[in-house]
C-alpha cells in the first residue's frame, strides 16, 4: 500500500515544505494611535477608529488629525468619522481609493492575509478602518480575522 500525503496550505503533494504554497500573514500591533497622550479621556468604544488610524498612516499626533477631522466635517456637514468626510480628507493629502483583494475564488481576503509589504494601506473593515503599514496590524484591537474591503493607499505620483 502507498501511502498517502495530506495536502494543507504549507506543504506539497509530498509533505515537503515549500515557499510557493505558504501563506503571508500579517502580524497584529496594539496602538492607540496617540490618543492617550492628546489628553483625552479613554473610553472602551469611543468610535475613533477613523483618526487613530489616519494617525498611525500619517505619523503625526493624534489631537492633529482629530481637529483637522473636526474642521472638514463642519465645513461640508458631516461627522468626522463617516466615510465622506475621511474620504475628501484622505484625497486633499493624495491617498487613492483602490478596489478590494480578492482570493483566487473571487472573495475578500481576510485582513490578516492582505498584501501590502512595502506599503501603507488604510483599509475598511466591517465598519472599522485600520491601518495596515508593511505587514502590521495597527490598531487598538485585532481585527485580522474580517475580510478586508476597500483601502487607502498613497498616491506616489501626487508627492
Amino acid at each position: 500500500p502507498r501511502r498517502v500525503w495530506p495536502i494543507n496550505r504549507q506543504t506539497n503533494a509530498r509533505g515537503i515544505q515549500n515557499e510557493r504554497f505558504k501563506l503571508m500573514s500579517n502580524t497584529f500591533i496594539k496602538s492607540d494611535g496617540g490618543l492617550a497622550l492628546s489628553g483625552f479621556k479613554v473610553r472602551k468604544r469611543m468610535g475613533n477608529c477613523v483618526p487613530r488610524a489616519l494617525a498611525i498612516a500619517f505619523n503625526r499626533p493624534y489631537k492633529e488629525v482629530w481637529d483637522e477631522l473636526f474642521e472638514l466635517g463642519k465645513s461640508i456637514g458631516e461627522f468626522p468619522n463617516t466615510d465622506r468626510c475621511y474620504s475628501k480628507y484622505l484625497k486633499q493629502h493624495g491617498w487613492k481609493k483602490q478596489k478590494a483583494q480578492r482570493t483566487k475564488g473571487g472573495r475578500l481576503k481576510k485582513l490578516k492575509y492582505f498584501h501590502c509589504l512595502g506599503l501603507t494601506a488604510l483599509v475598511h473593515v466591517r465598519r472599522h478602518l485600520v491601518c495596515v503599514k508593511d505587514g502590521k496590524i495597527i490598531d487598538d484591537w485585532n481585527p485580522g480575522r474580517y475580510r478586508a474591503g476597500i483601502y487607502w493607499t498613497k498616491d506616489e505620483a501626487a508627492v
